[in-house]
């Protein structure tokens, strides 16, 4: 037997807002739909399940398949480190996006006004927790925080070394690569670029800078 709005209600017992929702729709329901009431609280309660996964630490359903999510200890030394801080200014800076381009923009911009050109620590890189505690690193930092904020968000990013720069000047240099709707789109906090055309560069591997980053680290 169907159950009584009210008895239903109770037993769900919505905040005021969700209250009203239904409401609204059981005055629709009644106006000719074929909706029940119960179909209106299933439905509720699905939108609030869709909440609870937009606020949740990190929805690892977004990141690209082709990426490991690994929960590793101190002692493992990456340069691609995510926290609770960085899903949450990731989160907040590409809601409104929708695009592959649109959100990898939104991520740059927000690097370019809040991290600074500098060096934390002499003789060995930081990670991208680091560059963000800090709010300051050097090129490669700010590419490993650039690739970890675009990788959270499902993008395909990856570390890129320079040789020759966008002015073919010969450089020890490096930014991010992240993949969009138009295709590769190279972007280089240190240079204030988004869609910079470096000369001569390398895309490497993760391997590969993994591999040199916690040889720097452990010197």
């Amino acid at each position: 037997m169907l159950r009584t709005k009210n008895e239903i209600l109770r037993k769900r017992k919505p905040n005021r807002e969700a209250l009203e929702r239904i409401k609204k729709d059981i005055i629709t329901a009644r106006s000719g739909t074929k909706q029940t009431i119960e179909d209106l609280v299933i439905k509720e309660i699905k939108n609030k399940h869709k909440d609870w996964l937009k606020n949740s630490a990190l929805d690892t359903s977004q990141i690209d398949p082709s990426y490991n999510v690994l929960i590793t200890d101190s002692s493992i030394e990456s340069p691609f480190i995510i926290n609770s801080q960085l899903i949450r200014i990731i989160r907040a800076q590409t809601r409104s996006f929708q695009s592959k381009e649109a959100r990898a923009k939104a991520i740059y911009n927000w690097i370019e006004q809040n991290i600074e050109y500098g060096k934390i620590k002499p003789n060995t890189y930081v990670n991208s927790k680091e560059v963000l505690s800090y709010k300051r690193g050097i090129c490669a930092e700010m590419a490993f925080l650039y690739i970890a904020m675009t990788r959270s968000i499902g993008l395909k990013s990856n570390f890129v070394s320079v040789d020759r720069d966008n002015s073919n000047k010969k450089v020890n240099h490096a930014c991010a690569v992240v993949e969009t709707e138009r295709g590769l789109v190279f972007v280089d906090p240190a240079y204030h670029t988004y869609d910079i055309k470096h000369r001569r560069y390398r895309i490497w591997k993760d391997k590969t800078i993994m591999d040199t980053f916690g040889k720097l680290r452990r010197k």
